[in-house]
């Protein structure tokens, strides 16, 4: 029966091929849009899931409209509130670099030195709790030291960063993961 059903099918399909050529281009794109979702809430899904201690790091954050939070906000938080074992600003912007070949604008990522105790971004060299201990150090992505100093190695080496300040480099680290969404540096 149901094989004679979809012999009738088949014949009213290829008697109407307006019909049959509206019905699967709607299915297909039907399809695509479900498969593109689905890519899309998956991936978001997954951002920021790769840290070790992801259940317990909070973010808080300021737009550009609202006033800004002092440097002293974080301590005072943390002063007040027993629940905060830890903290790190992280403040994001662009500067201008001087390498050998002339200048470059990259996007940095300013932070305290707990970054690496909070964040789970591997660390290709250096140790977390010491790369950022000083003032005017800096942890640079595996991808920008290869920029910078080909095959050397760019420990103990400095940047001088909008021509007024010298940092040291102090650790190098792998790139940002994809799934990363407010540390990425675009």
């Amino acid at each position: 029966m149901w094989l004679t059903n979809l012999k009738t099918y088949r014949k009213f399909l290829g008697n109407n091929k307006l019909y049959t050529l509206v019905t699967l281009l709607g299915f297909a794109i039907s399809l695509m849009f479900v498969l593109l979702l689905s890519i899309y809430v998956k991936q978001e899904l997954s951002v920021d899931k790769f840290h070790k201690n992801k259940d317990r790091i909070y973010l808080l954050a300021q737009d550009k409209q609202t006033a800004h939070f002092s440097n002293r906000a974080a301590t005072l938080i943390k002063d007040n509130l027993p629940e905060i074992e830890s903290y790190t600003r992280i403040v994001s912007r662009p500067v201008t670099i001087e390498t050998e070949t002339g200048k470059m604008n990259i996007q940095t990522l300013f932070a305290d030195s707990a970054f690496f105790n909070m964040f789970s971004f591997d660390l290709l060299e250096g140790e977390p709790s010491k790369v950022l201990a000083t003032k005017k150090t800096a942890v640079v992505t595996k991808s920008l030291a290869h920029k910078l100093f080909k095959d050397e190695n760019p420990i103990g080496k400095f940047l001088n960063i909008d021509d007024s300040t010298a940092v040291a480099i102090t650790g190098v680290m792998s790139d940002f993961p994809n799934n990363t969404k407010y540390l990425k540096v675009r």
